[in-house]
């Protein structure tokens, strides 16, 4: 089972027991994101929300929280000695995912025999010609015949 939920305005794919590191300094222990995009529920049928499903949440504890590495953003411009080196440290907390809640009512559920049944297309068959469709055939016809023999007007080379 697996869902697709949003956190700080970015999506990550998560499973029960996934290690995430996210943005931002959590204080708490306990963590709940309920803005669940996608779900795959254990019987392979998927759940998809417009936006967000209702009713799910997932559940996560703090691992660590504080600064990231520091980020080198270095500028440079040549032949004028110009140089300059700063550092940034973002904001980050470890999380660790310990349940996927399902929602009660899912609004769209689909498995993945479903799916290729929706892509197979039914054949149609071709159009039956009209008279108009046969009448610009056959002119056309005609002048690819006129172009083929070397002439490009309508006029043959006997009536000049």
């Amino acid at each position: 089972m697996f869902a697709v939920v949003e956190i700080n305005n970015k999506q990550h794919l998560v499973k029960e027991g996934n290690v995430l590191t996210i943005d931002g300094n959590y204080e708490e222990n306990t963590l709940s994101f309920t803005k669940l995009l996608l779900i795959q529920h254990e019987n392979n049928s998927v759940s998809i929300g417009q936006p967000y499903l209702d009713g799910g949440a997932i559940e996560a504890i703090v691992l660590e929280s504080g600064k990231r590495e520091k980020d080198i953003v270095f500028k440079f411009k040549r032949k004028t000695g110009y140089k300059l080196t700063k550092g940034h440290r973002q904001n980050s907390t470890t999380i660790k995912i310990t349940k996927i809640c399902e929602p009660k009512q899912s609004r769209q559920t689909s498995t993945t025999a479903d799916t290729e049944a929706k892509n197979t297309k039914p054949k149609t068959e071709p159009k039956a010609k009209t008279e108009t469709n046969a009448k610009t055939e056959s002119k056309q016809k005609s002048v690819d015949n006129n172009t083929k023999e070397g002439n490009t007007n309508s006029e043959t080379s006997e009536n000049k």
